[in-house]
């Protein structure tokens, strides 16, 4: 979900507490904690839960529950409500108001009796006018769950995204601008701004006393959040009936000429309803696709997400995050990153330029100059430059076109004998259906390769050339360029002059890569020997073996195919070889393949042959079929073939049911190379309830809160029964 400014991002409460066990319909004067037992809100504080409580009698017994909850409304603070339940919690007792900062006169409605009123004991949950609630009970996550909304009753089919339309030129000495937001196919914020020569804001001047139109009347900030409630209100501008001087009385207050705000607003909602029909600039497979920068710029690690429903764009995330995990978005929204003091914060243009690629469903259209910036977008003055070729890529990935087929996994290469005292090896790793990284090596009769050797100067080619090493690399990094070998030519020495600087015998690293290759696309292809059922399956050993570790193999079947295999060794403390052995706390050898390359390498195989066929072992449980492999695997081979017999149906042998195996069923329409989507929740039946006049937005996110802290207490009572 996107986490925006004011309208979907959630603001921390650091100090709310436990409401009373009898509420009222008013704002709080005092606050007083319930006397019973705190429950924990542990993975639900991102649907704005902040803290919850059972309510108790004199004798213990529960009588209700009683949930603190934010939401946002139309203000940049949330709403703070208390929702008392009753003791089945299938109706609502009592709601309260604690806090607000929604629009006087507009939203502030909230508190009226007349709306407040609806809420209590009413069938849950509930849902205003033109779209009913929907029921989806959340898992500790930190991914909020599909909130309500509302609907209006003519559908204008938008496509959600952040809209910004600016004049040209200045009017009376300011530039009009308006940002329309769209979530769920629903206008859910509309900011107007007008900007004078010096990039000042005509609502902060008015505020300040700066600019004054009447000493009397709204101010030119009230007046465009008046506008904003009736745009949200009706969902358009129609009903604003103007004058010959531009003016209204349609909205009560407002004396302002509204030719450029009525006009602005038209544009961004018949934008929204274009982006709805444009067609992909390619056929694209649904799924959600991320491209993350390899190393950081100015401090700031780029990704880009791209999701795919329908064969269409309909949403597109970009972030930076600095090495402390910290969010430009948020940084920017929060003022710790000033770009320009009266500019469109960075969070604002990275929604403008994603919206755009929503717009046209790709950026072939999307011309930059030099410094990696565009003019083809109002207030978009940041370099763009990283954000487009990580929108290509993830487009790559999505590409139905793409005729990849190789299946993910680590696929080892390694001469049958050496070479001038030398053996090669070649490990090709492939992700997401791409190859990601290749590591190449010829080590010596003791096991130490030539890229040790080469920079710690004992092996040297010549003087001034480069590192062993270092050609190796260059080589590698050709291979993941171009996905493959092609180009990549050699003389009768087998040396190549397509590379500057490499300059050693490259004929091994071909044939090993291209062997590789040809294993990885085969492997996708291979069928398994008998029928699958998709799941996740897991079987751990029941006791520790004589060095204190239990072997753990987990098997994922998708499509009736053996899609990944982890096997891991934990011992007592919860420590694994896999990580131990990656950090250097558990060495087997020096300059052997660690424990979690090797078991790596087998999970590949189980991957590529769709069982263990053919994986035989000596006396001492150790094989020579899979390459670099020296560790015991007797523990490996008997757990795939438990995991396998589960998946099969339970045939062979049976299995204790300590150590049975569950399956955890896969998604649907769930890709190898994508995160699959999550499916659409069906609206419940429950209550409507009457929104206010003039503050849809207030309204809207009020019922959003008590859904949400519904949808809490069912989740809180299922996993107590």
């Amino acid at each position: 979900m996107k986490k925006q400014k004011s309208w979907v991002g959630i603001v921390t409460l650091s100090a709310v507490t436990a409401c009373a066990l009898f509420g009222g319909i008013a704002l709080r004067k005092s606050y007083e904690p319930v006397q019973g037992a705190e429950l924990s809100v542990e993975g639900y504080t991102e649907l704005g839960i902040q803290k919850a409580s059972k309510i108790v009698d004199e004798k213990g017994t529960i009588t209700g529950y009683e949930v603190v909850t934010q939401t946002k409304g139309f203000a940049e603070e949330p709403i703070v409500l208390a929702v008392t339940f009753n003791q089945t919690a299938d109706k609502i007792t009592a709601v309260e108001v604690l806090s607000h900062k929604e629009t006087e006169g507009f939203g502030s409605k909230i508190m009226e009796d007349s709306f407040l009123k609806q809420f209590i004991n009413v069938e849950l949950p509930v849902y205003l006018e033109g779209k009913k609630a929907q029921t989806n009970t959340p898992t500790p996550t930190n991914t909020p769950t599909p909130t309500t909304t509302l609907k209006p009753e003519t559908d204008l089919n938008l496509q959600d995204g952040f809209y910004v339309e600016r004049a040209k030129e200045p009017h009376n000495g300011y530039t009009s601008e308006v940002s329309l937001t769209v979530k769920d196919g629903i206008i859910t914020e509309v900011v107007w701004e007008a900007y004078n020569e010096a990039g000042q804001k005509k609502s902060v001047l008015s505020q300040t006393g700066e600019y004054t139109m009447t000493p009397d009347g709204l101010l030119w900030a009230d007046q465009a959040k008046a506008l904003a409630a009736y745009v949200l209100e009706h969902q358009s501008v129609d009903g604003l009936t103007l004058n010959e001087e531009g003016k209204t009385d349609a909205v009560s207050g407002v004396s302002v000429s509204i030719n450029e705000f009525v006009e602005q607003v038209s544009n961004c909602i018949k934008r929204a309803a274009q982006a709805k029909t444009v067609k992909p600039e390619l056929a694209l497979k649904d799924g959600v696709y991320k491209v993350t920068s390899p190393e950081p710029e100015n401090g700031y690690t780029s990704e880009v997400s791209i999701t795919v429903e329908q064969g269409r764009i309909t949403f597109v995330s970009w972030e930076q995050t600095d090495e402390n995990g910290n969010k430009k978005s948020v940084l920017s929204e929060s003022g710790q990153y000033v770009m320009t003091e009266n500019g469109a914060t960075w969070a604002d243009q990275a929604r403008e330029i994603a919206t755009y690629v929503i717009e046209h469903q790709g950026i072939s259209e999307l011309k930059l100059d030099e410094n990696g910036k565009t003019d083809a977008l109002a207030t978009v003055s940041i370099s763009v430059n990283e954000f487009v070729s990580q929108v290509e890529e993830c487009l790559k990935k999505a590409d139905a076109s793409n005729s990849s087929l190789l299946q993910d996994g680590v696929y080892i290469e390694r001469a049958k004998e050496a070479e001038n005292g030398y053996t090669s090896q070649l490990i090709m790793t492939v992700e997401d259906g791409v190859v990601t990284k290749i590591v190449w090596d010829s080590v010596d009769a003791q096991g130490i390769g030539k890229a040790k050797l080469s920079k710690e100067g004992r092996y040297v080619m010549k003087d001034n050339g480069m590192l062993w090493a270092d050609q190796a690399q260059a080589l590698a990094a050709y291979v993941l360029e171009h996905q493959g070998t092609q180009g990549l030519t050699v003389d009768e020495n087998g040396k190549t002059d397509v590379i500057a600087g490499v300059s050693i015998s490259i004929q091994d690293f071909i044939n090993q890569t291209e062997a590789c290759l040809t294993r990885a696309s085969a492997a996708k292809i291979a069928a398994p020997n008998v029928t699958l059922s998709d799941g996740n399956y897991t079987v751990t050993a029941q006791e520790a073996d004589n060095s204190g570790y239990k072997s753990q193999v987990t098997l994922t079947v998708l499509n009736g195919r053996i899609q990944s295999v982890v096997w891991d060794c934990i011992d007592a403390e919860g420590n694994t070889k896999r990580m131990l052995s990656e950090n250097g706390q558990y060495v087997m050898t020096e300059n052997g393949a660690t424990w979690a390359e090797q078991a790596n390498a087998l999970a590949t195989y189980v991957i590529e042959k769709q069982g263990i066929s053919g994986l035989t072992t000596d006396e001492n449980g150790k094989t020579d079929v899979v390459a670099t492999v020296s560790i015991g695997i007797s523990d490996f081979i008997n757990q795939v073939e438990e995991c396998l017999k589960q998946a099969a149906g339970g045939s062979g042998v049976a299995i204790e049911p300590t150590q049975e195996p569950q399956a955890t069923p896969l998604p649907e329409k769930q890709e190898p190379q994508v995160t699959p989507l999550p499916e659409k929740q069906e609206p419940q039946e429950g209550t409507r309830v009457d929104g206010i006049t003039g503050a849809s937005y207030s309204s809207r996110g009020f019922v959003e809160g008590i859904n949400h802290a519904y949808e809490y207490i069912l989740a809180i009572l299922e996993k107590e029964s």
